[in-house]
């Protein structure tokens, strides 16, 4: 398994996170799935032409956008011909409600449990692979109807706190022992490498028990 997550941030603060994807892919080929984001506020190509810039200095890559559409005909078999998934940030419930009416929730964790190709999930996108989606019940509106906050817990059963600074740290401490579930609390500028062996931290990380 190849997961990192990263707590949000721009290109500079991202740096540890960007770098450690990219050395870890198996091919040149990306699928970027920015589907979290407002695609009014958001279209298709300025999504592209963001993680384009973002990953420039680290070599030239062949990107797919895999948006809200295209995404409900995607198959399995179909992940396996691309180096690394690189899933993008935005509202947590509209992201986690469409993986999980097409099943492409199941689809991740397969290709985390049975290859070694890298998935990179920034702010949203690194929240769904915790145990559940409620550490962002303070930063997103569940606009969606989103009943099932399950995530994909592919944490050892903890959760996944982003965007995180120390002014957070009473919230987090009442989440736990509201809900008795740990935390790994993200800034920006950092983020978590997950591996069959360990959790590694990229920059500074927090972890709440």
């Amino acid at each position: 398994m190849n997961l990192i997550l990263s707590g949000g941030g721009d290109s500079e603060q991202s740096k540890g996170v960007d770098t450690l994807f990219t050395s870890l892919l198996k091919n040149k080929r990306i699928l970027y799935i920015p589907i979290a984001m407002d695609r009014v506020k958001h279209p298709d190509r300025d999504c592209l032409l963001w993680l384009e810039n973002n990953l420039s200095p680290y070599g030239n890559f062949d990107i797919t956008l895999l948006n809200e559409n295209d995404i409900k005909k995607f198959k399995y078999e179909e992940l396996l011909d691309f180096g690394g998934v690189f899933i993008g940030g935005g509202n947590t419930y509209k992201l986690l409600k469409i993986f999980k009416e097409i099943g492409f929730d199941n689809y991740l964790v397969k290709l985390l449990k049975e290859t070694d190709m890298p998935i990179i999930g920034g702010s949203a996108g690194a929240v769904i692979f915790g145990k559940d989606i409620e550490t962002v019940s303070t930063m997103d509106v569940n606009k969606v109807g989103l009943e099932d906050l399950s995530g994909m817990d592919m944490l050892n059963g903890k959760n996944v706190w982003v965007h995180y600074n120390e002014s957070m740290d009473e919230d987090i401490q009442k989440y736990i022992e509201r809900t008795r579930i740990e935390v790994i609390a993200i800034p920006e500028e950092s983020g978590v490498y997950i591996t069959n062996e360990n959790i590694q931290p990229i920059g500074e990380v927090k972890e709440f028990k």
